[in-house]
């Protein structure tokens, strides 16, 4: 087409755009449009940009499975990194201060467990048992070891695997021999 038929064309779409929004835009429906336009493509963007991946915990950046751990002295350093190298893994203490959070993370950080793979942030405190199986059951872990009778007995039916583990020095073998158990047909 020629330069003279192409402008031609360009004024022609521009007027009959114009005379339609012309005819649908006015002072009253000019901010449903806006808002319709800008809701649109805030949705095309989070529709694009979401993350298709992820673990059942939630944080989308990891395809492991989670584990979780609790009890009373079962914070073994070599069973936690060895959970770290195949999982991610959460950590849930039962405290009733900040002193007794304080003194959980400093014997993990001490035994380097931040170093070899455990995050800081995954580590929870709970005043209470029924508060811990609630986190747990929140994680929806893959396994949970734990010292606790009553919470692994809580847990039962709503995580797939729980162990029930007597102390730290047991904790190492259970971490090393579990396997999922297989899927129920």
């Amino acid at each position: 087409l020629s330069s003279s038929v192409q402008h031609a064309l360009e004024v022609v779409a521009a007027m009959a755009l114009q005379d339609i929004l012309g005819a649908y835009v006015n002072k009253k429906t000019a901010p449903t449009l806006v808002w319709t336009v800008v809701v649109l493509f805030v949705a095309i963007y989070f529709y694009f940009a979401r993350d298709s991946g992820g673990s059942k915990a939630g944080d989308g950046k990891s395809s492991k499975q989670w584990a979780s751990v609790g009890g009373e002295d079962i914070f073994n350093p070599e069973a936690l990194r060895n959970l770290a190298s195949r999982f991610e893994v959460a950590v849930v203490a039962t405290v009733s201060s900040e002193e007794e959070e304080k003194a959980v993370l400093d014997k993990l950080a001490s035994a380097g467990c931040f170093q070899d793979g455990l995050k800081k942030h995954r580590v929870m405190f709970s005043s209470s048992i029924q508060g811990r199986v609630s986190m747990i059951r929140q994680l929806q872990p893959a396994v949970h070891f734990d010292s606790n009778n009553e919470l692994c007995e809580s847990l039962r039916g709503k995580v797939p695997d729980v162990q029930l583990v007597e102390s730290s020095a047991r904790l190492i073998g259970a971490v090393e021999t579990w396997k999922p158990k297989p899927a129920a047909a």
